[in-house]
């Protein structure tokens, strides 16, 4: 389920522990927090562990808040975007997807737009995915909401 070096969280007794596992003996498995922190789990009080090392990829979510005359041109931007992106990356599994991530309102409309990248590489291809798209929409004249 688990092993030395990977990223888990543990359910337990109503606690959530999420760190690197740093040792598993016959009793107890030792994991490091992201605070520092060294926990030590007996491993019979091991229940639901979630391994975000283990997979296939790793998902990139990016949120997009246009005004809603925006909305056309952006997907007119973004939609063939999604190919060259795919090409010019070699950590995206494939051409991200544009969803609406809420319905359109008088003031703004939200894009989701969503990526799978290789595992464990999600949060640096976010990053350059933010860069590209920021870049393109810019280009195109179109301005990000709050």
């Amino acid at each position: 389920t688990f092993d030395i070096g990977e990223k888990v969280e543990f359910h337990m007794a109503g606690d959530n522990i999420q760190g690197v596992v740093e040792e598993v003996n016959m009793r107890n498995t030792r994991v490091r927090a992201p605070t520092g922190e060294l926990f030590t789990l007996p491993n019979g009080e091991i229940g639901v562990v979630r391994n975000f090392s283990r997979g296939k990829f790793s998902t990139v979510q990016l949120t997009l808040t246009l005004a809603p005359e925006d909305l056309q041109r952006a997907l007119d931007v973004l939609q063939p975007m999604a190919k060259e992106v795919f090409h010019q990356f070699d950590d995206l599994v494939e051409p991200w997807q544009l969803i609406s991530a809420s319905t359109l309102t008088g003031r703004k409309v939200e894009l989701s737009l969503i990526a799978h990248a290789s595992l464990g590489k999600g949060a640096e291809l976010k990053l350059k995915l933010i860069n590209q798209v920021h870049d393109a929409l810019k280009q195109a004249g179109i301005e990000m909401q709050e």
